[in-house]
């Protein structure tokens, strides 16, 4: 494996928000592991912005936090899987694109207050959620 960072490193350490999460790390196929378009910038995004919709919505900030958390897990294994399939970053591919990432936060915060059956219908409600925006986005952008 081959490690080279996409930015030089920040004066007195740690990550810049924009920096790769995977910090531009090649895996023997020569993808990136993530790509580029995976950012600390964007995970501390996700994770504050669902943090403050959860205390909206009058549940715990850690929850909020959590749900967050595990979407990006999500996000990055399914990432990951596309980066090893010749999926370009920013590719689509329907259903992984949205079951990992609705379908681990749902386990990791609704069990065992929901049930499977509950969650596979709420994973497949997020799925199609997902797709008809992206459809809509899509003639949105054709009329333009």
């Amino acid at each position: 494996m081959s490690a080279t960072p996409a930015e030089p490193p920040r004066p007195g350490g740690g990550p810049r928000p924009a920096m790769p999460l995977d910090f531009g790390l090649s895996l023997p196929d020569g993808q990136r592991l993530f790509g580029a378009h995976k950012s600390w910038r964007g995970l501390m995004l996700s994770v504050i912005g669902t943090a403050l919709c959860a205390a909206i919505l009058q549940l715990p900030i850690s929850t909020g936090i959590t749900v967050a958390l595990w979407a990006m897990v999500g996000d990055m294994l399914a990432s990951l899987g596309k980066r090893r399939m010749g999926i370009a970053p920013g590719g689509k591919a329907t259903a992984l694109d949205q079951l990992l990432e609705s379908l681990l936060p749902l386990i990791m915060v609704g069990r065992p207050a929901l049930s499977w059956t509950t969650i596979a219908v709420l994973s497949l409600a997020f799925m199609a959620f997902d797709i008809g925006l992206r459809l809509a986005y899509a003639r949105m952008r054709a009329r333009e």
